[in-house]
């Protein structure tokens, strides 16, 4: 492995790495009804890992929590698009 994809590599990591971090108080948020800030960090984590289930799923359920139901129903979209198969993302819908 070159010198540039192991820079390649390790940056990616640290992206996820940020992602999760971002999910993971975004959750802890969500459980304390701070929504729109939970929101906010859902929205990070989806910027760094754009392909993440769970984090749309958390978006969508901080939407619909927020109120923000067309919002919510475009990330339920996503959802459903990343992972057909979860079952989840259709109940969501």
């Amino acid at each position: 492995m070159s010198d540039s994809e192991c820079s390649e590599d390790s940056k990616i990591e640290e992206r996820r790495k940020i992602a999760i971090r971002c999910n993971e108080e975004g959750c802890r948020l969500l459980e304390k009804n701070k929504n729109e800030e939970a929101r906010r960090l859902f929205k990070l984590a989806i910027e760094f890992s754009p392909n993440s289930f769970e984090y749309h799923y958390n978006s969508a359920l901080t939407f619909y929590k927020l109120n923000r139901l067309d919002e919510s129903i475009e990330a339920t979209l996503k959802c459903i698009e990343l992972e057909p198969e979860v079952v989840i993302g259709y109940m969501l819908k």
